[in-house]
């Protein structure tokens, strides 16, 4: 078998003979990051036990500083993975985030 993988920002642009059942059988759209998802992936980013308490005050307070459908993962990973032993450092920056 084989998976073929389909992008695209324009979805309504395609050839509905490109897209019939058959052809495409699992659609999946990338939103923006909902409040549970930016909570989870920075908690997992800085990682608890990684953290002193001060940090982990930050880590909350940066979740708390990121407001929802504004950013993708892939935006949070990129901004994150500037600051990954710092988390004061990235509330202090989120502005940068949200450009």
């Amino acid at each position: 078998g084989r998976l073929l993988f389909l992008t695209t920002n324009h979805v309504d642009k395609l050839d509905p003979a490109l897209v019939r059942p058959g052809r495409i059988d699992v659609r999946i759209r990338f939103e923006f990051a909902t409040k549970d998802q930016i909570e989870t992936f920075v908690k997992c980013f800085y990682l608890e036990e990684h953290c002193s308490p001060e940090s982990f005050i930050s880590v909350t307070d940066l979740i708390e500083a990121i407001p929802e459908d504004r950013v993708t993962i892939a935006q949070l990973q990129g901004f994150l993975m500037q600051y990954r032993m710092e988390p004061h450092d990235a509330l202090n920056n989120v502005k940068l985030l949200l450009g």
